[in-house]
């Protein structure tokens, strides 16, 4: 599923802004479904393990934000970036091998404080900040091969 990250970039991007007034959906759902994924390879795989990604992208996204009031804060800014990277990456133990889902929560990590960096620069702007979280974040699962 070469979609996945390219999705998850979307999701995530809608997720980050209040400027979707014509949605009905609440802002923070957009990242919520970035689980989607999980039920299509739990039907398609008969492997219903898969389907916990619906739970897991959530809580990544819910209790390990980076925001103003996050409770990362003791890690510096930073520091709290990259956990959340490599809170979000660490979803992929569901469906990824341990090696590889290792290193997409470490990619995921490193990459959010990347993204930060060149944000705090000005490099990079929103809306791509946010898109390149969520395809970060998923990246490896690009080339998963259904077991």
């Amino acid at each position: 599923m070469g979609v996945i990250p390219i999705i998850s970039g979307f999701l995530y991007r809608f997720g980050g802004t209040k400027q979707w007034k014509w949605c009905i959906l609440n802002q923070k759902l957009w990242r919520y479904l970035i689980g989607w994924y999980g039920i299509y390879y739990a039907f398609t795989c008969h492997n219903w393990k898969y389907a916990l990604t619906v739970v897991a992208y959530p809580i990544a996204v819910g209790k390990f934000a980076y925001g103003e009031n996050s409770w990362l804060n003791f890690l510096g800014p930073y520091g709290k970036f990259f956990v959340s990277g490599l809170a979000f990456g660490s979803c992929s133990f569901i469906l990824l091998p341990f090696g590889r889902a290792l290193l997409q929560s470490l990619l995921s990590g490193l990459s959010f404080v990347a993204i930060k960096y060149l944000d705090d620069r000005k490099i990079i702007i929103n809306p791509v900040v946010e898109w390149l979280r969520g395809f970060m974040g998923t990246i490896l699962i690009w080339g998963f091969k259904r077991a």
